[in-house]
């Protein structure tokens, strides 16, 4: 079964709170992601569809997926409304549709129920393994969560000023919850960027700060695909071929519809002499 998650429509009328809708829609995407059943459309996909005007017969043949998830999220004050509908991109049909007014405090209770509805929508017979990959590796701290979700979005625009922001919005995060393991992986990722990049006057530092993010990560939370993947990326550009290779395999084991450990297990897999299997990763 494959499936696109739109980008969700800010309805808050603030441009500023853009961040917090993609981030809604891009933690659902990862939540999707972790279950084998399904083939989930990545972020940087199905992101090319934000904006525009797009009916669900277009998104499901330009990205290939039977089913489509849309919504809208509005964020007032401690209050925050998500509506969210699964459509069948072959007939046109709602399957399940739904809209949620909860306290800013429910937005994690919010999405698991998102996820799981889809999966009930679905039929999906989940796994122990599936069920234990859907425990929420999120932090309960609002403020925190806040925090982490402005740092991704400044991540994902790949400039170096960006990344010197979302670095200070991941350090925020992790000041106001320091058991959150995601933020301390996306931090390994932008230090990572800074290095690989050429962004940093101190490469070792960088360097350093990296592992001991990623390890923090792990140390919080062995099952998180993200804090797999940031170490793995660590590991390909020290040349640890192997090191990166195990990430890898267990990034995706973790979480099979993760398009950047795909890739990375690709590079990890081509450098390593193993052109032939990386080309399946890619």
């Amino acid at each position: 079964l494959s499936i696109a998650v739109l980008p969700f429509a800010n309805m808050s009328g603030d441009s500023e709170q853009e961040y917090f809708a993609d981030g809604i829609s891009e933690d659902i995407i990862t939540a999707l992601s972790k279950l084998s059943q399904l083939f989930v459309i990545a972020r940087n996909s199905s992101f090319t569809f934000k904006g525009r005007n797009v009916n669900v017969q277009e998104v499901s043949k330009t990205l290939g997926v039977r089913y489509v998830l849309e919504g809208s999220v509005r964020k007032s004050g401690d209050r925050v409304r998500i509506t969210a509908q699964l459509i069948d991109a072959v007939s046109g049909g709602h399957i399940w549709a739904e809209r949620f007014d909860r306290e800013l405090t429910d937005i994690f209770a919010v999405q698991d129920d998102v996820v799981m509805q889809i999966v009930d929508a679905l039929s999906l017979n989940l796994t122990q393994v599936d069920k234990e990959r859907l425990a929420p590796d999120q932090t309960t701290n609002v403020e925190a969560y806040d925090a982490y979700l402005r740092g991704r979005e400044f991540w994902w625009l790949s400039k170096k000023v960006a990344n010197a922001e979302a670095q200070k919005l991941f350090e925020r995060s992790i000041s106001l919850d320091p058991d959150f393991s995601a933020a301390y992986a996306w931090l390994a990722a932008a230090h990572m960027v800074d290095y690989v990049a050429g962004w940093t006057g101190r490469p070792s530092e960088s360097l350093e700060k990296a592992e001991l993010a990623a390890a923090k990560s792990l140390e919080l939370d062995d099952r998180s695909a993200t804090a797999y993947w940031a170490r793995s990326f660590i590991h390909l550009y020290m040349r640890r071929h192997d090191a990166a290779i195990s990430d890898g395999r267990q990034t995706l084991k973790l979480n099979p519809s993760f398009a950047f450990g795909h890739a990375t297990l690709g590079e990890a897999l081509h450098y390593a002499g193993l052109s032939r299997e990386a080309l399946t990763s890619f």
